[in-house]
């Protein structure tokens, strides 16, 4: 560095401690300082303009320095920046400061601030300083962009992030409904609700429940809040069209909530999909059955004036209709409503909702080292989040070809030889476990877990729906539907 900087000192002072700083400080006129951190040093490009400016201007008034920053206490906030930095200094005060590599624009103001200084000095004007602890208009302007910049950013991942913990939510509600085909509830509003604890609603659909087989297999009292009715509720049109009365008694009241259980059959077992087609009688969900009844219909907005709940409305003294009850008329909503009012029942089936993944490497390997693979593989199981079998290294355009090493052993021969292997692998503590799988020679790893975890939702779709057939092959490529990429797993490592 001081090489570099043996033909600066012959127009810029080197300052490097406090004292010389201050002696800096005490010389009159426009003093031009280049601010730079030691593990960058100073701005070089610019040397040969700054010689220009002082040989053409000639004035005993200009001064030029290069500081480092690190060594001056006044200058602390301009540490560890790697940005060209100008800052200058009149009267000991600060008075302007210029970020970046632009010789015209620096050249024109420092004319234009030793003018001034000039004016000041042969007491023609007055001058506007800062002491050095506080921002000039130009560091308020970047500090206002960058913290713009950083809130829109954290607005932006605050939204991914909340898409994704939706799509995880409605991914475990799923499942959990698969777990319950035969089960739905009903919850009766506070309103409907004696002081004994009885509800007359309920009694009436004892008899009700016996015509579609089901039976009440747990019944209780539950007090709401705003975050439990949020759930229970969730993504259902019902709580929207509540008028505030009733919304601010669930929130005030208990509701009586009552979990049934209908006879199983295969046509109820079989219907699991919203989107399977429906059929009539026997072969309908436990959710439309129940609606059928409580509504008249599968609309919990508009129900038939035949309904159980049509027939339980009542008016408050303002002439707001009290609707008596609710039953979820679908699968998603009805998961919703059980995991959050029967927490014993959710127990018992031991059911796990969902978390969001782990952060993640993406490693890829040629098929010809798949042998080695499946050997490391067998190590380090629990490491592997992820793991498929695919027509390219390029995470946007890449299609997947298999999941299994099985699948993948049963390919034609030219499929098989053009396979990409992808693992996602899960970041954690073991720093050794990367050097491990960077010895089979990978054709690509993530340059970090934030790149990983993002090239890892394009390989394995994080929002893939596991209610599409799990395997569609075509003859011609073997190849598996995108909503499978989910399930790629390293169940079957045998080749």
């Amino acid at each position: 560095m001081a090489a570099k900087k043996g033909a600066q000192i012959q127009f810029q002072m080197d300052v490097a401690t406090e004292e010389e700083w201050t002696k800096l400080l005490e010389k009159q006129g426009l003093i031009v300082v280049d601010v730079y951190s030691d593990w960058c040093g100073p701005c070089t490009a610019m040397v040969s303009s700054l010689k220009k400016l002082k040989l053409e201007i000639g004035c005993d008034n200009l001064h030029f320095a290069v500081v480092k920053s690190s060594a001056i206490e006044q200058l602390k906030r301009f540490r560890n920046k790697s940005e060209p930095t100008w800052i200058l200094i009149a009267n000991g005060n600060l008075v302007n400061v210029m970020f970046g590599v632009d010789a015209p624009s620096l050249i024109q103001l420092v004319k234009e601030e030793l003018a001034k200084e000039i004016e000041v000095l042969e007491g023609k004007a007055e001058r506007k300083s800062l002491p050095f602890d506080e921002l000039t208009d130009v560091e308020k302007q970047r500090e206002a962009l960058i913290q713009q910049k950083i809130q829109e950013k954290q607005q932006e991942y605050q939204q991914k992030l909340a898409e994704k913990m939706n799509v995880i939510r409605e991914r475990s509600l799923l499942k959990l409904a698969k777990m319950l085909p035969t089960h739905s509830c009903i919850i009766y509003f506070p309103h409907m609700v004696a002081a004994d604890g009885s509800c007359i609603v309920a009694q009436k659909m004892m008899y009700l429940n016996d015509s579609i087989s089901a039976t009440v297999i747990d019944q209780i009292h539950v007090q709401m809040n705003e975050i439990t009715v949020n759930q229970v509720f969730y993504k259902c049109p019902v709580f929207k069209n509540l008028n505030e009365t009733m919304k601010h008694s669930l929130l005030q009241k208990p509701v009586l909530v009552t979990l049934l259980q209908t006879v199983a059959s295969d046509d109820v077992l079989e219907i699991i999909s919203p989107r399977a087609p429906r059929m009539d009688g026997d072969s309908l969900t436990v959710e439309q059955k129940l609606s059928k009844i409580v509504y008249g219909c599968e609309d919990p907005v508009d129900y038939s004036e035949t309904s159980v709940a049509f027939e339980f409305i009542v008016c408050n003294e303002n002439g707001d209709k009290m609707v008596p009850m609710w039953t979820p008329t679908n699968q998603l909503s009805k998961a919703a409503a059980i995991e959050v009012l029967f927490p014993r029942k959710i127990e018992a089936i031991c059911y796990i909702p969902e978390e969001l993944p782990p952060l993640q490497l993406i490693i890829i390997y040629d098929a010809s080292k798949v042998i080695e693979v499946i050997e490391i593989i067998k190590e380090h199981r629990k490491d592997v989040y992820r793991i498929g079998f695919f027509d390219s290294v390029d995470p946007q355009n890449a299609k997947l070809i298999c999941r299994t090493f099985e699948q993948f052993n049963a390919l034609p021969e030219g499929q098989a030889k053009n396979a990409k292997i992808v693992i996602a692998l899960k970041k954690g503590e073991n720093d050794d476990l990367l050097l491990e799988f960077s010895q089979i020679i990978p054709l690509y790893i993530s340059a970090n877990e934030k790149v990983g975890t993002e090239e890892s939702e394009q390989f394995f779709p994080f929002d893939y729906s596991d209610d599409e057939e799990e395997i569609m092959a075509t003859s011609d490529r073997g190849t598996i539907s995108d909503e499978d990429r989910e399930n790629i797993n390293i169940d079957n490592v045998s080749v």
